[in-house]
């Protein structure tokens, strides 16, 4: 873009004056050679700006503990009972993928899951 052109530009939509726009392009020049302006951050500020970007959250002293998951003797007799209803009808290839939640079979060419779901009791 010819300086001119540019010049023109920033005058039309920045309503400033000749003057003004230059000074702008200039200015636009000294931060793109990477020059120190009056609006940046004193060293001190900038070292201290720094410091604060590059730190790091504390990492945990020690490391958490898995909760011990309780077996749900409910869910794990609905799925016994589905199970047994499924094996009476269609014996072949049934198994409990997990104990609590999951039965798998195969009708001929087709595979089949059953997954059950305790939900939660809703807030009020």
């Amino acid at each position: 873009m010819p300086k001119d052109n540019q010049k023109e530009r920033i005058m039309h939509y920045l309503k400033v004056s000749a003057e003004e726009a230059e000074e702008i392009i200039a200015a636009d020049k000294a931060i793109d050679r990477g020059e120190r302006m009056d609006f940046d951050l004193s060293p001190e500020r900038e070292k201290a700006a720094k410091k604060i970007g590059n730190a790091t959250t504390k990492k945990a002293t020690k490391p958490r503990e898995k909760k011990e998951k309780v077996a749900d003797e409910e869910k794990t007799a609905i799925i016994s009972a589905i199970f047994a209803e499924i094996v009476a009808k269609y014996p072949q290839n049934a198994k409990i993928t997990n104990a609590e939640r999951e039965i798998s079979l195969e009708i001929g060419e087709n595979h089949y899951s059953i997954t059950l779901t305790k939900h939660r009791k809703v807030k009020k």
